[in-house]
């Protein structure tokens, strides 16, 4: 995605040191232990997403129906981390170096964390969100260092480059949602918040996310 290869790569210098990983999966990863990483990725990617459609209705008062989603974000996160960390471990390390000082890779990492930050800000910090944002920030980030995976290890892990590209596209479709609600629907569960307030050139300025007030200044003072 984002590297070009000027030479080539011992396959077997991953992060995880080969001889580990020859004997964790016995030289290659079975059907069953594949399909097993496969399901928990699932998995992570679906309850990550409970917690966004549960935004478009329900009860949401309850303490029981809060501590439920707390959990199942939760869950969604050690689910995402187990299934990013198998493909972690065969990362060459030349190349995930390489990834790491490439501009792209810093670029697309900045708009995803910043993206992410603004869902938890929006959601005033709360913990399911919070989780949920982290668990879409892995996702992402597991897509972007992707290059970093040979030829090798993609062979061995049974991978095709449309998993990354559909989860990708999920997670633009996820914020495009999260964009719907706050400028079509104008949910109130999404909090404001004031950047900035003041007094510029004799004018009260309160700044927030949505929108920009000004007022007279003599009325900042009642």
């Amino acid at each position: 995605m984002f590297l070009k290869f000027p030479r080539t790569f011992d396959a077997t210098e991953t992060l995880l040191p080969w001889r580990l990983a020859q004997c964790a999966v016995f030289a290659e990863f079975p059907a069953w232990l594949l399909t097993i990483i496969y399901t928990i990725g699932a998995a992570g990617i679906f309850l990550s997403h409970i917690t966004l459609v549960n935004d478009f209705g329900g009860s949401k008062d309850s303490l029981w129906h809060k501590h439920v989603l707390l959990v199942t974000s939760s869950i969604a996160l050690v689910c995402t981390l187990i299934f990013m960390a198998t493909f972690v471990a065969f990362y060459q390390r030349q190349l995930l170096k390489l990834l790491f000082n490439s501009f792209d890779f810093a670029f697309y990492s900045f708009q995803i964390t910043s993206a992410n930050m603004c869902v938890c800000t929006f959601y005033n910090w709360n913990p399911s969100h919070c989780l949920m944002a982290l668990s879409w920030s892995l996702l992402a980030h597991w897509a972007f260092t992707l290059d970093a995976l040979t030829p090798v290890m993609r062979r061995m892990l049974k991978f095709r480059v449309g998993f990354a590209a559909a989860v990708v596209c999920l997670l633009l479709v996820d914020h495009i949602t999260i964009m719907y609600r706050i400028f079509i629907v104008g949910d109130m569960e999404l909090q404001d918040s004031v950047i900035f307030e003041g007094t510029v050139w004799s004018q009260h300025l309160v700044l927030d996310r949505f929108r920009t007030l000004t007022c007279p200044s003599q009325f900042e003072e009642s």
